[in-house]
């Protein structure tokens, strides 16, 4: 995999989003720190999720996704604030995955998992 990369697309068409101006400076510091110039976004430390939490996830068919991440290598996702909850390599026991329907059956692991709360499938996407 490669390594994560944020999509400048539409503040290069000019397109901004002033999140380094108020209110959003003031209420998401961490985020207005953030460059806006992608040449000082690129190969750099802001590149990764540093803070960010990556909690409460069933990770399917995603060999070594936990320990190698997207940046590869042992201890990828050392840039995560906090991780916790996750589980992996479990079979998430899809309604009927080859017919499309991810609906969760009643013994899904994912209702193991604190705070979790079922994607409504049923209620989402074209019609």
């Amino acid at each position: 995999m490669g390594r994560l990369h944020f999509n400048f697309s539409l503040y290069e068409r000019g397109a901004k989003l002033f999140y380094q101006q108020d209110p959003w400076a003031s209420a998401y510091p961490e985020l207005a720190a953030i460059p806006d110039d992608w040449s000082q976004v690129q190969n750099s430390h802001w590149e990764d999720p540093e803070g960010c939490i990556f909690s409460r996830n069933l990770i399917f068919d995603a060999i070594g996704f936990i320990y190698q991440g997207q940046w590869g290598g042992d201890n990828a996702l050392k840039s995560y604030a906090k991780m916790k909850d996750n589980l992996q390599g479990q079979d998430p026991k899809f309604v009927d995955e080859k017919h499309g329907d991810l609906n969760l059956r009643p013994d899904s692991p994912a209702f193991t998992i604190p705070g979790f709360q079922p994607i409504p499938f049923n209620d989402i996407g074209p019609r």
